[in-house]
């Protein structure tokens, strides 16, 4: 990535304990993205300009893009009671001390579903915008 986004992740365990997940969909094979995420945890953006954002499937999750490379950084959900998200793991700084990663398939899980799964897998998120 440009270097224009700052990203931290606050979990509870080593980041040797991770496996992170890559998704089956074709949107995520095509960015060879492997997710990080933590219930336990949080995850911190922060960028000068606001990100960029896509949706995908159902469009109930939003791929967080930085606003000047448009790399996907982050996916994450925004509900009413809670937002949560997954990281990109391949721009983290230790990324090359993580497991090897598991390929998993949320596309054949309905919207209900998948809210379901990302609010007891993700982390926390926390979107910042600004100087």
């Amino acid at each position: 990535m440009c270097g224009s986004v700052s990203i931290q992740f606050y979990s509870p365990k080593n980041i040797t304990a991770y496996s992170p997940q890559k998704y089956d969909c074709q949107y995520c094979m095509q960015r060879c993205i492997d997710y990080l995420s933590d219930p336990l945890g949080q995850i911190s953006l922060a960028s000068c300009s606001p990100f960029l954002e896509e949706k995908q499937g159902f469009g109930q999750a939003t791929f967080l893009l930085c606003p000047s490379c448009q790399g996907v950084v982050a996916v994450g959900y925004i509900g009413k009671d809670f937002s949560v998200g997954s990281l990109n793991a391949t721009h983290l700084n230790e990324v090359d001390k993580v497991q090897r990663n598991v390929v998993v398939s949320p596309k054949a899980l309905d919207r209900t579903e998948k809210i379901t799964r990302w609010r007891e897998l993700w982390s926390e998120i926390l979107v910042v915008v600004k100087c």
